[in-house]
């Protein structure tokens, strides 16, 4: 009896220790456990509002320019991204000067240009020992992949969190209220995955972030405050990572050493390093935090990798709203082209297609703005000579500058763009510029391509040096360096033909042409032809395949007018007889059927050819 109660006491102690160690573990794993990896999983079914139309001020912005307006007309640069610090309006508690904000506006208003202020801590001239901000060194931080980032002892002129939220909240509101309705476009600090532009933690940029988006809609609903830019070297980190614990360790080598073309050399044994070192993972963790609170109207990225990965970077900023539950609008805020001599050197024509190309795909992947930087190299003292400018240090013009002038020409601040699809190794932009189709083209290798589905006929087609050229539209050839590609400035408005014979007409005899037109035909036609069918439908006559060929001759231009005059030829007898209407009238760059079809419109007007009575 004895033996049989002391086991039961020992079960039901051995009961107890198991419950105890569960509890513990339920408890570790639920709340103390963190994962070396974060497996970002696909969340599917949620539904995600739509983000909010928003139009930006302008859509070519340029930065670093030293406030050189004529270089920036010529370029035709719409606007300016500027910092501007808390210290610069409220260098002490209760007291706001304006001065410095009023000038930058009317200075720059006057000028043309439209603005958008970047909002920092410190600015770039900010006193060191500014009242509002705790500049001590941040805690070091555990990383994501257990190891320890130590942030730098040296802040220089980084931003700093403020010792007092509510002194934040009170310089927002007074400044959106004193900017009203001139400047509505806010991005609330720069890069804040860089602890040489961010000096606090990833928690307190979130504060600041939300902090500033109510103050400053709490005065004005309308303001646009932007998100501060995730630092263009980020995303070799943020998106090579998912792809290597996705197992996909090719992708992630292939996408860190394409975006870093500058400096393509890491190996996949070197990977793990480069992905898991406490900076790389600091950065990492920085973006997924920031990006899981939605306290801003805007979504702002940084590029300055191959235009060939900026599709992977702008898709997985919109998967990871996705999976964070929300939709916003994704502008590029800074961005440009840069070399390395200890990379791979780039030509600077190769610059200038790099440049167009990231224009191109971050206006079609749905960003408001592009914000070149620099407009001209080495303008500041922190500023790298590897990022390529608009203009060089002589201020002499690039061929990126070139290209870029062409560009903000042709498309100003365009209505629409969609990406259209003309073959695997064909990239197409179509841009609605003016009520006008602009498109900007290039392929990955040397290709023909038949272009007349966009646009019929013959086509303008510009490259990156401004040199122009007419092409038939069902062969463009096209290779590496983006080309522009648009109507030709002409266009027949109305054509008309009409009988100058005696009676029914016969060989010999003349058909007169009229037609009205307009944009610049008078330099890109030289003949005019019209087609006509009989009414029976039994005799056509057209430049090729009918049959009689005409009805056309040399386009004699008069203001706003076309006229010509056609010697009928030999009518062959199926045609004798027969009363022709005519149905569509096209000019032509050469001869008809051999030349360039240039415009064509529907056609008017008849004629009744003479019965040829043959003799018994």
């Amino acid at each position: 009896m004895r033996k049989r109660k002391s086991k039961q006491e020992a079960q039901k102690i051995l009961m107890v220790i198991l419950i105890y160690i569960l509890s513990l573990s339920i408890f570790y794993f639920t709340f103390l456990y963190k994962p070396k990896f974060e497996i970002t999983l696909e969340i599917t079914g949620m539904v995600v509002n739509p983000p909010v139309a928003i139009e930006p001020p302008a859509r070519f912005f340029v930065m670093f320019h030293n406030s050189d307006f004529a270089r920036m007309q010529n370029l035709g640069a719409q606007g300016v991204r500027q910092p501007l610090g808390w210290s610069e309006v409220q260098p002490s508690p209760g007291t706001f000067i304006w001065t410095s904000v009023e000038n930058f506006y009317n200075t720059y208003n006057s000028n043309g240009l439209k603005i958008i202020r970047n909002i920092k801590i410190k600015g770039d001239a900010a006193d060191s020992n500014f009242w509002a901000i705790n500049c001590s060194q941040p805690a070091d931080v555990v990383t994501s992949c257990g190891n320890t980032f130590i942030y730098p002892a040296s802040r220089n002129e980084t931003s700093c969190p403020p010792k007092n939220m509510n002194d934040y909240r009170a310089f927002k509101s007074n400044l959106t209220d004193r900017i009203e309705g001139r400047i509505n476009y806010l991005i609330i600090e720069n890069e804040g995955t860089t602890p040489g532009f961010w000096y606090g933690t990833k928690e307190q940029y979130v504060e600041l972030r939300k902090a500033a988006y109510e103050a400053a809609h709490s005065v004005n609903p309308n303001v646009v405050i932007i998100d501060n830019g995730i630092a263009g070297s980020a995303w070799a980190i943020v998106v090579a990572r998912e792809l290597y614990e996705a197992g996909n360790v090719t992708a992630a080598v292939k996408f860190i050493n394409g975006y870093n073309r500058y400096s393509p050399n890491l190996t996949a044994a070197a990977l793990p390093f480069y992905l898991y070192n406490p900076t790389s993972c600091y950065n990492y963790d920085v973006v997924k935090y920031i990006m899981k609170f939605p306290d801003f109207d805007v979504m702002s990225y940084h590029f300055y990798g191959d235009s060939d990965y900026h599709d992977d970077v702008v898709d997985w900023i919109k998967n990871e709203m996705q999976k964070d539950g929300y939709s916003k609008q994704i502008w590029a805020t800074e961005g440009g082209v840069r070399d390395s001599s200890g990379g791979i050197d780039i030509s600077r024509e190769e610059m200038a297609d790099e440049a167009i190309k990231q224009h191109a795909i971050a206006f079609g992947k749905g960003s408001g703005t592009w914000m070149y930087l620099p407009m001209i190299e080495g303008t500041a003292a922190t500023l790298d000579l590897d990022f390529k400018g608009l203009y060089n240090t002589s201020l002499d013009i690039t061929p990126a500058g070139i290209a870029y002038k062409i560009m903000t020409k042709k498309l100003g601040n365009f209505s629409t763009v969609e990406k259209r699809s003309l073959g695997a190794t064909v990239s197409a932009y179509k841009f609605i510029a003016n009520g006008n189709p602009v498109y900007i083209v290039w392929s990955d290798s040397p290709v023909t391509v038949d272009f007349s589905s966009e646009i019929p006929y013959s086509v303008n087609v510009t490259t990156l040096t401004g040199k122009s050229s007419i092409n038939s539209s069902t062969n463009i050839k096209l290779n590496s360096s983006p080309v522009f590609i648009e109507k030709v400035n002409c266009a027949i408005t109305s054509a008309s033909i009409a009988q100058n014979c005696s009676g029914d007409c016969e060989a010999g005899e003349k058909i007169s042409m009229q037609a009205t037109f307009s944009g610049n035909c008078a330099s890109l036609a030289n003949f005019l032809q019209i087609d006509a069918i009989s009414s029976d439908s039994q005799c056509r006559i057209q430049y090729s395949g009918g049959d009689m060929s005409g009805i056309s001759s040399s386009a004699i231009f008069g203001s706003g007018t076309i006229s010509g005059i056609w010697t009928i030829p030999t009518i062959p007898s199926k045609c004798e007889g027969k009363t022709f209407l005519a149905t569509s009238a096209t000019l032509w760059n050469g001869l008809p059927g051999t030349g360039l079809q240039v415009s064509s419109a529907t056609a008017t007007g008849s004629f009744t050819f003479m019965s040829v009575i043959q003799p018994n």
